[in-house]
């Protein structure tokens, strides 16, 4: 973290109040700071990839906090993808992340739910494939509850350990 751009990235993702940060909002943050004027998302990317005190992840399968079936449910519906930037030391905390990750595809839900309620009925395909995604995103959604409930009394346990 020698360069003022990465140093600045770390004390924004510090304060944020959400672990996981889209690459594509700090961009433009940075932009409009006036902190980048000739760097794009990609080279922005490289660069907190290139640093030890971030994680890039483009997707949240990447995360292996999650039984495959789930990764793989992520993975084929491209259920919240990225890049995403977090801080290497929320790798410490699991069950912070798992919440992270929580909150984003309950979010998500609420948004095909919507779109399930404003759906047309003209269109059959249209409505399996959401009715669909539904059901992919709740099952997801119930995952990952039971993943973050699993991890609370293991991280819990082990800090009291110390």
């Amino acid at each position: 973290m020698s360069d003022p751009i990465t140093k600045h990235v770390f004390h924004i993702l510090l304060k944020e109040k959400e672990v996981l940060v889209p690459l594509s909002d700090l961009h433009r943050r940075l932009l409009s700071e006036g902190m980048l004027l000739q760097i794009d998302p990609p080279m922005l990317e490289q660069m907190l990839r290139e640093d030890s005190l971030f994680r890039v992840i483009h997707g949240i399968q990447d995360l292996k906090l999650l039984h495959l079936s789930a990764q793989a449910h992520l993975h084929n519906y491209n259920f919240i993808n990225g890049p995403y930037v977090m801080l290497r030391l929320w790798d410490a905390y699991p069950p912070l992340v798992l919440h992270a990750v929580l909150r984003q595809m309950h979010d998500m839900n609420i948004v095909l739910e919507m779109a399930w309620k404003m759906k047309s009925d003209v269109d059959p395909a249209e409505s399996e494939m959401l009715l669909h995604l539904l059901m992919v995103g709740d099952l997801l959604e119930r995952e990952l509850r039971q993943a973050l409930s699993k991890q609370l009394p293991q991280h819990t346990s082990s800090a009291e350990d110390e």
